[in-house]
C-alpha cells in the first residue's frame, strides 16, 4: 500500500509539472486568438478561443491550479453568451478579457497561489455580471426587478413561456432563475418545471420563487424540490436583491488546511494521502519545536496530532497551543491507539476538540476533520465580519492591513488604502429612517464587494464609513476606479419605506503605501484626503500624497 501511494503521488506530482510547464504556450496562444477575434473579428479564432477557455476550468483545479478554472470559467461565461446572440465585442468586453488574461498569466507563475494579485499599474478590475433568469408575466413588478438588478451589473434575460426558458438554460446556466409562481404554466407543473430547471443547468443554477401565497405547505414543496429561496408579494425589492445577490455570489471555497503533527512517517503519509485526495491541503510536522512557525506559515484550520510522541505528548503540544490567543479557537483532534474512554476524555479536557481512535476508515477520518472545518469556518465568518453588510469588521480589518503592509515590505510592493464615507447619511436616517438606511449601507457594500477583487480587502470601518485595501495598485489607478465606482453609486435609485426615490453619493480619499512610513500614518493620510473631499463639495474622490503640504 506504501509503495502504490507514493506511485500515486510522485505520477501526479509529473503529471502537475507537465501541465504548469505547458501553460505559458497555452495561454500564449490564448492571447493570439483573442487578438484575432477582437482586431480582425474572426468568428473561428472567437469560437477557438472560447473553446481553451472551457477546456482551461475543466483542467486548472485538476492539476492543483484553481485560479486558472476560475479565470477561464468567467472567460467562458462571458464570451458564449455574446457569441450565440452575435453580439459585437466592443471595448469594455476587450478589457474585461484582457484583464483576466492577464490573471491567467499571474496565477500560471503563481504556481496556483489564488488572487495573488497585479503587480504594477492596473486598470478597472474585470467585474463578470452574474445573469438572472425571469420567468413572469412581463408586468411593472418585473420591469422593476429587472432595473434594480441591472443597476448591480446584472444580465437579466426575460421569458414568458417556459420552454424559452428551458431552451436558453440548456445554452448556458444562470446564476439565478426567478419563478412567478402565479403564473398557471408555473403553478401547473411547478416539480416538473423546477426539475427541468436543475436538469438543464446541470444543477448549477440557483432558484428563487415569487409567490403571492406563502404557506408552510407551498414553502415544504419548493424545499422539496430543491427551491434555494422564496419571496412573497409584494416583495420588499432591497431585500430581493440582496437574497438574489447571495444565491448568485456564493461564497468562494477554498481546500481545507489541515496540519498533522506525528512521528511516526508512515502515519503522516497515510493521512496526507487520504486528505489530499479529497482536495484538502496538508502540512506535516515532524518536529514540534517548530510547530507554532509552521503554524505561522501554514495557517491550519484544524491541527491532528497523536497523543503520544517521544519529545512531546498531544496534551502538551494543545497546552502550548492554546497559550496563544489567535489559536483559542482552532479545532484539535486526536488520532490516536489509545482506547481508554477516561484517558481520552482527561485528554479532550486539556483543550482539544475531537479524539478519533486508530484505525479508522479514510471516509470517517474525512467526514470528522471536514465537519469540525465547516464549523471553524462559520464562526470565523461570524467573528470577522460586520453583520448588516458581509464586509470584514472594523477589527479584522485593521489585522488584515497589517498583513498586506508586511505582504508589501517583504515583496518590495505597495498598495492604495482608501477612506470612503457616504455623503450627507444622517439626513438619510433622519428624513427617512434607519432601515432605509441600513438599505443604502448594504448597497454600497454590494457595489464594492461586485466591482472590486477578491484580492482586495473590504471593510466596514464604522457606521456609514468604509475602507478599501488595493493591493499592488498605484494611487493613479486607484483613483480612476474610485471615481468610477462614485458615478455608478451616485446613479444608484434607493427606494425608503413609502417607495420614494432618492440618489445618494459617496467622498473617498486615497493614499499610497509605502509612500508614508507606516499603516497609521497612511490611514490619517487617506482620512485627511477624504475629510478634504467633504469640505470641497462632498461627491468626489480626492488624494494625499506624501509630497503634499500640510
Amino acid at each position: 500500500m506504501s509503495a502504490n501511494r507514493q506511485q500515486f503521488e510522485d505520477r501526479l506530482r509529473i503529471l502537475r509539472a507537465d501541465y504548469a510547464a505547458t501553460l505559458p504556450r497555452k495561454l500564449t496562444h490564448l492571447a493570439d486568438l483573442w487578438r484575432d477575434a477582437f482586431e480582425r473579428g474572426e468568428a473561428g479564432a472567437l469560437a477557438a478561443f472560447i473553446q481553451q477557455c472551457h477546456a482551461l476550468a475543466g483542467s486548472g483545479s485538476t492539476f492543483g491550479f484553481p485560479a486558472i478554472t476560475e479565470r477561464g470559467r468567467q472567460l467562458e461565461q462571458l464570451l458564449r453568451p455574446l457569441a450565440e446572440a452575435g453580439s459585437p465585442l466592443d471595448a469594455a468586453v476587450d478589457a474585461q478579457v484582457t484583464a483576466l488574461l492577464e490573471d491567467l498569466a499571474r496565477a500560471s507563475e503563481d504556481g496556483g497561489a489564488a488572487e495573488s494579485g497585479a503587480e504594477g499599474a492596473r486598470s478597472t478590475p474585470p467585474s463578470i455580471p452574474s445573469s438572472v433568469d425571469l420567468l413572469g408575466d412581463d408586468g411593472p413588478l418585473h420591469d422593476e426587478l429587472h432595473a434594480q438588478l441591472a443597476q448591480f451589473q446584472y444580465r437579466v434575460t426575460r421569458f414568458i413561456a417556459p420552454e424559452a426558458l428551458l431552451e436558453a438554460i440548456g445554452r448556458r446556466a444562470p446564476a439565478v432563475v426567478v419563478l412567478d409562481r402565479d403564473l398557471p404554466q408555473v403553478a401547473q407543473a411547478f416539480d416538473s418545471l423546477v426539475e427541468a430547471i436543475h436538469a438543464h443547468s446541470f444543477g448549477q443554477s440557483q432558484i428563487l420563487v415569487l409567490g403571492s401565497e406563502d404557506s408552510f405547505a407551498l414553502r415544504l414543496e419548493a424545499a422539496r424540490a430543491n427551491v434555494q429561496a422564496w419571496v412573497r408579494k409584494p416583495p420588499d425589492m432591497a431585500r430581493m436583491v440582496d437574497t438574489i445577490d447571495r444565491l448568485a455570489t456564493p461564497a468562494p471555497s477554498e481546500p481545507y488546511r489541515v496540519m498533522i503533527v506525528d512521528d511516526d512517517a508512515d502515519t503522516r503519509s497515510f493521512i496526507r494521502f487520504v486528505l489530499e485526495q479529497r482536495g484538502m491541503r496538508v502540512f506535516t510536522v515532524s518536529r514540534v519545536d517548530e510547530l507554532l512557525d509552521n503554524m505561522r506559515e501554514f495557517g491550519p484550520e484544524l491541527v491532528l496530532t497523536d497523543l503520544y510522541m517521544p519529545s512531546c505528548t498531544g496534551l502538551e503540544l494543545a497546552r502550548v497551543i492554546r497559550q496563544h490567543d489567535e489559536y483559542l479557537g482552532i479545532p484539535i483532534v486526536y488520532l490516536s491507539s489509545e482506547t481508554d474512554i477516561h484517558k481520552q476524555v482527561m485528554a479532550l479536557s486539556e483543550g482539544a476538540d475531537d479524539f478519533l481512535t486508530k484505525p479508522i476508515a479514510p471516509h470517517k477520518l474525512v467526514s470528522r476533520i471536514a465537519s469540525r472545518i465547516q464549523r471553524y469556518r462559520g464562526l470565523s465568518t461570524l467573528l470577522a465580519h460586520d453583520g448588516l453588510t458581509g464586509l470584514l469588521n472594523h477589527t479584522t480589518f485593521k489585522e488584515r492591513l497589517q498583513h498586506e503592509a508586511l505582504r508589501a515590505d517583504r515583496q518590495d510592493s505597495f498598495f492604495s488604502y482608501v477612506m470612503l464615507d457616504i455623503d450627507d447619511f444622517k439626513q438619510v436616517n433622519d428624513t427617512r429612517g434607519h432601515a432605509t438606511g441600513d438599505r443604502v449601507i448594504r448597497n454600497l457594500a454590494r457595489l464594492l464587494t461586485r466591482r472590486l477583487r477578491r484580492s482586495d480587502l473590504i471593510g466596514r470601518y464604522g457606521g456609514e464609513e468604509f475602507a478599501v485595501v488595493l493591493p499592488d495598485t498605484a494611487i493613479e489607478d486607484a483613483l480612476r476606479l474610485l471615481d468610477s465606482l462614485r458615478e455608478d453609486f451616485a446613479a444608484l435609485r434607493h427606494r425608503d419605506d413609502s417607495g420614494d426615490e432618492f440618489h445618494v453619493s459617496f467622498s473617498a480619499g486615497v493614499a499610497q503605501y509605502p509612500d508614508f512610513d507606516d499603516i497609521r500614518q497612511v490611514h490619517a493620510a487617506a482620512d485627511a484626503a477624504l475629510y478634504r473631499a467633504k469640505q470641497e463639495g462632498r461627491n468626489r474622490v480626492l488624494a494625499r500624497r506624501s509630497t503634499d503640504s500640510v
